[in-house]
């Protein structure tokens, strides 16, 4: 009994060992927090060769080897030794945070403002360099950032491996002189700031629920996040889990749930919005009067089911009906099929082979009838035909009916089917661990994103990209922080990063928010 009271903080203390593994390497100096303390006398400038430095200056700094760090100087001063040092508050590159080499990709220019500090001899100063402060802003265009040498947006703390917006007016003695250029911004709200008690704010947040399952994650946030008044609605949903999709659907009736893919959501968002600003954004509303009665195109028959046309949905005539046309139609996993029903005159015309939209339902992107060929698709309903035959058709087969399609595309923007940049909130997801866990002794540990299932993260991160949501939830298993030394932990917090957001990496124990188990994620 003792050994299993003990368990619960044998696994808490076995995370937040991983967890120090993981930040070991960009706070690891055991000389990092050296303060000398037997000070003699301050100055307040030095000359350093041909160059006079004044406090508040930024400097090249000498690191191991040829390496050059960058930091800002607060202080000159001699020791009773009669030994000369100088006090500097550390700028972080990208790859000298917990980011590492998953940095790669960000502006060289760009460094991390922080409040580490400590004193090191004056001959390690090696030269100057302008480091300019600018407002933290999402897609900052090149021309917009200032000319100096380095520039710095937020600030990285290393205890807890956050990444935060900068308050303008709490920067560590930002008044001293010709160190930073500061570009005029108003001050960002941190989080709590913006929480509803604290100001205006939208009466109810939308948030899509990726790689969903039957919706756990969504809905303990939406409960949670009524604790602090805030109305978060799961507004969207994805998985590749039929079943899963359906409970979540039957939980949630005012969500959009979609089994598909999530590379698949992506390309479909894209062309979403295209088809939003061509068809959808400014409209007016009114009635085309002039509306055509009658759409057709040539039905795509690969694959697609034997069909027998209704006469349900059609009109009946009168008197001397007169019969349609026999249509034979060949499929090529079908067998040939004959079409029979009594209509309206008006379907006489319809040629063989050609069959009438009578409205679009769904769409999507993929290959939904197995051709070979991904795109974008439409679910059509044919007129005089039952839903159970509704049909998947691309678009370039949708080409004569144009009036659908703005019809489809008017109607689900209003009603949101499908977010866009900007309507989402919050997005949450796990994606797939499978190819993380390590009970799996087949992963690869070589290189871990030629995995379907790791490469998840970088659509994760593509999609927070492209909708730009004001809040991102990821969750993993722990061994995101052991395996290849936490490439993928570094390159999810990275991409985060790179997109301006602010940022924390940290481990949570499920028995912290009410579950009767202490596993960590």
């Amino acid at each position: 009994w003792s050994l299993w009271l003990l368990l619960p903080h044998f696994y808490y203390f076995l995370g937040l060992f991983f967890f120090l593994n993981f930040l070991h390497g960009a706070y690891s100096d055991d000389d990092e927090d050296k303060i000398v303390s037997n000070v003699e006398c301050h100055y307040a400038q030095a000359r350093i060769g041909e160059c006079i430095f004044d406090l508040g200056d930024c400097a090249y700094i000498k690191g191991e080897g040829t390496q050059k760090h960058i930091g800002k100087i607060l202080e000159f001063f001699k020791t009773t030794d009669g030994e000369e040092y100088f006090r500097v508050q550390w700028f972080y590159r990208a790859e000298d945070t917990v980011m590492k080499e998953a940095a790669d990709f960000h502006d060289r220019k760009r460094l991390f403002y922080s409040t580490v500090m400590n004193d090191n001899p004056v001959d390690c100063i090696i030269s100057k360099v302008i480091v300019a402060q600018i407002p933290p802003k999402i897609g900052l265009k090149s021309n917009s950032i200032p000319s100096s040498d380095f520039y710095f947006d937020m600030e990285y703390c290393v205890e807890y491996s956050t990444f935060r917006t900068l308050l303008t007016g709490k920067i560590h003695d930002l008044s001293l002189p010709s160190c930073t250029e500061t570009v005029p911004t108003t001050a960002t709200s941190t989080f709590f700031e913006n929480m509803p008690n604290h100001g205006p704010h939208k009466a109810e947040l939308a948030l899509l629920d990726l790689y969903s399952g039957c919706g756990g994650m969504s809905t303990g946030l939406c409960l949670g996040a009524k604790l602090s008044c805030t109305n978060l609605v799961t507004r969207w949903a994805l998985d590749s889990d039929k079943s899963a999709c359906e409970s979540l659907k039957l939980n949630h009736p005012e969500a959009q749930v979609r089994n598909e893919a999530a590379e698949d959501f992506l390309e479909l968002v894209k062309e979403w919005q295209k088809l939003c600003k061509r068809f959808a954004v400014n409209i007016v509303e009114r009635e085309n009067k002039q509306r055509s009665m009658s759409q057709r195109v040539t039905r795509n028959s690969v694959n697609s089911p034997s069909i027998t046309r209704n006469s349900v949905d059609s009109p009946k005539v009168t008197g001397n009906s007169v019969d349609s046309p026999r249509v034979t139609r060949s499929s090529v996993n079908s067998p040939r099929v004959t079409r029979n029903s009594v209509n309206s005159p008006r379907d006489v015309d319809i040629p063989p082979g050609e069959y009438e939209v009578a409205r679009i339902v769904d769409i999507c992107y993929g290959d939904p009838n197995e051709s070979g060929k991904r795109g974008l698709n439409f679910k059509v309903h044919w007129k005089g035909y039952s839903t159970s035959e509704d049909s998947w058709e691309p678009i370039e087969g949708l080409r004569n009916c144009p009036e659908r399609i703005k019809e489809f595309v008017r109607n689900g923007f209003k009603s949101k089917i499908l977010p866009l940049p900007g309507d989402v909130d919050v997005i949450c997801g796990g994606p797939p661990c499978q190819g993380i866990s390590g009970y799996n002794r087949f992963r690869n540990v070589d290189s871990p994103l030629d995995d379907e299932r790791n490469r998840q993260i970088v659509i994760f991160m593509d999609i927070v990209e492209f909708l730009k949501p004001k809040y991102v939830l990821m969750e993993n298993v722990v061994d995101i922080l052991k395996f290849d030394k936490a490439s993928l932990g570094r390159y999810a917090l990275s991409r985060l990063v790179h997109m301006k957001y602010q940022a924390r990496f940290g481990i949570i124990a499920a028995g912290c928010y009410g579950l009767p188990q202490f596993r960590l994620r």
